[in-house]
């Protein structure tokens, strides 16, 4: 007979019906059903425990304990004793307060910390730094003195630190990582080096002006571009950037720029200059015509950096005048479109122009000729 079986008495008619009278066996089966009732329930998890609002799995053979407030601890004989920790696995104990113990004999003893594996090595430290924020436990149980062996595959610490079991003794992952990355750093110099190309939006200016000059700095690594650690500019440390754009103050004079660039372990060096230069003059001139301050600068003037240029001019019984800063250096060669060399039918005077020493260079004889090439070397 079932519980099920037995009348209820809401199924009895009081007038009709007589009082239903329990056998032996019916008594039995009631028994027997609050039983089975019973030990279900205590196979459930239930709202109890040492702590406020904790929860405990019970087990008729093993036993749990959550001793810290609003804790939870499942699985077997295991403790959670901090407040708001949890504790699963078996023989496992969470002492630190939102810490988390899962395994085989794992322990926590600091906030937040977090264990797993089986025997872990959890550092509490009056030291924040020091004390261990995560570990996987690799240790082994009772040694042949009685006490146990902890220790940890991995570990992390509060201040960042991550240690690992290599070869029998705890590795810091970071000096691993450091040491490999001066070897791929040297690899990768070796096989993409460093290399930086400097320019300016001006590079030649004349005597007796301004410019204020834009400089640019492209990094690469190999042929890829790249973004350094750092570029200076004459002193003066700028944001690395794989293309850097900066406009320079003003300047009137010649003035050079040094520039370095670093990346890592690598530095590359580069140098650009804006000269400040007097103009170089050219013309065709009457047969007559000597060489003044006042005549050079009727002359047509260009900008140029240094003697060798080309001048292209029509004749009409007429000679060749060109003039430029004696800092040039005297002519080597003055050739035609040809390549005939025409310096021996020039004489070469100096003149003073805006206070500075300047050649001239006068064609001995007029000629009548048109587009008369003269490239001076």
């Amino acid at each position: 007979m079932t519980i099920d079986e037995i009348p209820s008495k809401a199924n009895l008619n009081p007038v009709t019906d007589t009082v239903h009278q329990l056998s032996a066996e019916e008594v039995n089966a009631i028994v027997g059903q609050a039983r089975e009732t019973r030990d279900a329930m205590e196979a459930l998890p239930v709202t109890s425990g040492d702590g406020e609002y904790s929860v405990v799995a019970k087990n008729k053979e093993f036993s749990n304990r959550a001793a810290g407030e609003s804790a939870t601890a499942l699985g077997r004989n295991n403790k959670a004793a901090g407040r708001s920790s949890l504790v699963t696995g078996e023989a496992a104990v969470a002492n630190g307060v939102c810490s988390q113990a899962l395994g085989w004999r794992t322990e926590t003893h600091n906030e937040c910390e977090m264990a797993c594996g089986r025997y872990n090595d959890s550092t509490e430290s009056t030291s924040g730094a020091e004390q261990t924020l995560f570990s996987i436990g690799i240790g082994d149980g009772a040694q042949s003195d009685g006490t146990t062996a902890r220790k940890n595959a991995f570990e992390a610490k509060r201040n960042g630190d991550l240690y690992m079991w290599l070869d029998g003794a705890y590795v810091r992952l970071q000096d691993v990582a450091k040491g490999n990355r001066a070897d791929i750093d040297s690899l990768l110099a070796a096989v993409f080096p460093l290399k930086a190309t400097v320019s300016l939006s001006v590079t030649l200016a004349a005597k007796g002006g301004s410019v204020r000059p834009v400089i640019t700095v492209r990094t690469f690594a190999g042929p890829n571009a790249s973004v350094p650690d750092s570029v200076t500019i004459n002193g003066e440390e700028h944001k690395g950037e794989s293309v850097l754009t900066e406009e320079l103050p003003e300047v009137t004079a010649t003035t050079s720029y040094a520039v370095e660039v670093v990346k890592g372990r690598e530095r590359v060096t580069s140098t650009v200059t804006v000269r400040f230069v007097g103009y170089s003059y050219s013309g065709a001139v009457a047969p007559s015509w000597t060489a003044t301050e006042a005549g050079v600068k009727a002359l047509t003037p260009a900008l140029a950096g240094s003697r060798q240029r080309t001048v292209t001019l029509s004749l009409s019984n007429q000679k060749v005048a060109v003039a430029y800063p004696k800092e040039f250096g005297a002519a080597t060669a003055i050739k035609d479109a040809n390549g005939f060399d025409y310096l021996a039918s020039y004489t070469r005077s100096e003149v003073e122009v805006d206070g500075e020493a300047y050649y001239v260079y006068l064609l001995t004889g007029a000629a009548t000729i048109s587009g008369f090439v003269q490239t001076f070397y």
